[in-house]
């Protein structure tokens, strides 16, 4: 991934998260990705993540930051809208951990330590 000359110096950090991230996605680790950038990056991240031939659903994150969802196959855009309108609750919690390529084990784990199940130990 080239970091594009609009990002700041201080700001590589950044980019090597996005391209961490990317790299997941595209080699299909997993289905999807989510990064959290500055506003005033977001036209190079876009432009990034298109390099990269990944796609995106982006979405405002309080006043300064913007989320990105990032991910390779198109249909993904429809689930990911569709998981996003879910209630907060167990099956919410659990599409999105398969989505961002967690085991079922860690997904187990997290939902039991946050109530919505109540798991023995595998």
């Amino acid at each position: 991934m080239t970091i594009p000359p609009e990002i700041r110096l201080f700001e590589y950090y950044d980019m090597g998260r996005i391209a961490v991230q990317t790299t997941l996605v595209k080699r299909g680790a997993r289905p999807a990705a989510d990064i959290v950038v500055l506003k005033e990056n977001a036209a190079a991240i876009q432009k990034a993540i298109a390099e990269e031939g990944l796609h995106y659903i982006s979405e405002a994150c309080g006043e300064t930051h913007i989320e990105f969802t990032v991910f390779k196959h198109p249909h993904l855009a429809e689930i990911i809208r569709a998981i996003s309108k879910q209630s907060d609750g167990l099956l919410k919690h659990w599409c999105w951990g398969k989505l961002f390529g967690y085991s079922e084990r860690e997904i187990g784990r997290y939902l039991s330590e946050n109530g919505f199940v109540g798991l023995g130990e595998d």
